[in-house]
């Protein structure tokens, strides 16, 4: 019998609140606490990990695929495109990284969000000087060495993984003030019972 928010082994305890982080429990009512073991728990939550970060990764593969064959008519189009699917594609993995409590998984997500944005980046800046030089009349600039497109290559895991440490800030605040919502209405619950 563990708490379903921290895995605190609830057996020993003669309270219906943990001591760990104040989640109510009923000990009559199995959907209040986990039955799995802490190492069950954890591999549960790292393959889920592991799966979450792939499916998003596959998702910013094929929209970027998808994006490809889409006519820009700017460069900051083309940028905000291909940049905002790895964007949403990170935040998801944050979302996901601040609703569990295991670190291992927490980094399995950071690393899969890092990667859903790092090379939207790169294909941005590349399609946004393609639909830049292809325009009538294109400047100089337009034909630079592509010193945008080398620092997307090298570092732009700074900005994917800027990125995703605000979401994930936001995100974990946000599940907090959520589970301390929901644990005060169990416990009030609990007493009126």
């Amino acid at each position: 019998m563990y708490c379903r928010t921290c895995s605190y082994d609830l057996k020993a305890l003669v309270a219906s609140a943990c001591p760990e982080c104040g989640r109510a429990f009923d000990r009559d009512d199995p959907s209040t606490f986990d039955s799995r073991t802490r190492k069950q728990r954890l591999l549960i939550r790292l393959a889920a990990s592991l799966a979450i970060s792939a499916l998003c990764f596959g998702t910013m593969i094929a929209g970027a695929w998808i994006a490809s064959g889409l006519e820009f008519r700017s460069f900051h189009a083309a940028v905000f495109a291909h940049v905002s699917l790895g964007a949403t594609c990170a935040m998801i993995t944050a979302i996901a990284a601040a609703r569990t409590p295991s670190w291992i998984a927490r980094a399995i997500l950071l690393v899969g969000g890092v990667l859903s944005m790092w090379p939207t980046l790169l294909l941005g800046f590349d399609r946004g000087y393609r639909v830049w030089q292809a325009q009538p009349d294109p400047p100089d600039e337009a034909f630079a060495d592509g010193g945008p497109t080398m620092g997307a290559i090298f570092l732009g895991w700074i900005p994917s993984g800027m990125w995703w440490l605000a979401s994930f800030g936001v995100a974990l605040v946000v599940v907090r003030q959520l589970r301390r919502r929901s644990n005060a209405r169990r416990a009030v619950e609990a007493g009126v019972r």
